[in-house]
């Protein structure tokens, strides 16, 4: 097996490269504290719009998805924390919005393939599928509920100076996938093995993880991304690039997000590890679109 396909063991919170990569960390919060987002001012709440929000998810690691929604819309709509507010349903979660005194349940389900119980749509005014099919479903209150970075990786918090970064392209490599080994093997593998062994450029990565804040920073100073389905089509990684403006080439999406990613534009398709690596020959070869 190639030397970047090993698995690096983790938790040696003394090692030289923790304590680099904290402080590295510490810089780039600081960085992007002094260049800020630019974002818009958040907006006023409605006067008589509010969502319920669950206290506690009926599954703890939710939190990865839905956190990052919930800070969103409070800062443009009224917040309620509440206790459960239905009975738990597997790999979904129920918010309650309250409109002109109406209330409309919403699910929100994030679970990792494109099914969906067909007995739920019917239950909620708007049913958001983070991983939506492209073939469509049969409810017209069934839409793409997009998808997030994970909501333990901090991104946000350095993203301007991760970008930066990116703008000035002094990049420290050619291509770039870093994955977990616990999802996804089987289909991961064979693209990192083939982008390992590829002579005609230099691959970093492989089942090889590392602190977040030191993924991210590699992934800014790469010139192509690898993006590839774990346990569902979507993966974090394709929206740590996308926040970023990575160079991207995926292996193809069955699901779709609420844009869809037009191929040769946002994103490079390919159908196989051996089409991944010409790809990535070709855009490297190509300044301009890497």
């Amino acid at each position: 097996m190639p030397d970047d396909l090993q698995v690096i063991p983790r938790g040696h919170k003394a090692s030289a490269r923790h304590w680099r990569d904290r402080l590295f960390e510490i810089g780039l919060r600081g960085a992007s504290a002094f260049y800020g987002m630019g974002d818009q001012p958040a907006r006023a709440p409605g006067p008589d719009l509010s969502i319920a929000w669950p206290r506690a998810y009926s599954w703890a690691p939710f939190a990865i998805w839905l956190d990052y929604l919930r800070t969103g819309l409070s800062d443009r709509v009224a917040m309620a924390p509440q206790e459960q507010l239905q009975a738990p349903i597997r790999d979904c979660e129920i918010i309650e919005i309250t409109h002109e005194g109406k209330i409309y349940p919403v699910i929100i389900d994030c679970g990792d393939t494109s099914t969906i119980d067909p007995s739920l749509p019917g239950k909620a005014f708007l049913y958001f599928k983070m991983q939506y099919s492209r073939d469509g479903y049969p409810w017209g209150n069934v839409l793409p509920g997009g998808y997030t970075p994970a909501g333990s990786n901090g991104l946000f918090k350095i993203l301007p100076a991760l970008r930066r970064i990116r703008d000035a392209r002094k990049f420290d490599h050619e291509v770039h996938g870093r994955f977990g080994a616990a999802f996804g093997f089987d289909r991961r593998k064979p693209y990192l093995e083939a982008l390992s062994n590829d002579p005609r450029f230099k691959f970093t990565g492989g089942f090889a993880m590392l602190r977040p804040s030191a993924f991210l920073t590699e992934v800014a100073r790469s010139r192509v991304l690898i993006d590839l389905p774990g346990q569902g089509n979507f993966c974090f990684r394709l929206i740590d690039y996308m926040a970023i403006g990575s160079c991207i080439v995926a292996a193809r999406h069955g699901n779709l997000l609420p844009v869809d990613l037009v191929d040769g534009r946002e994103i490079m398709f390919v159908d196989d590890a051996r089409q991944a690596t010409k790809t990535c020959v070709k855009l490297l070869a190509n300044p301009e679109k890497a």
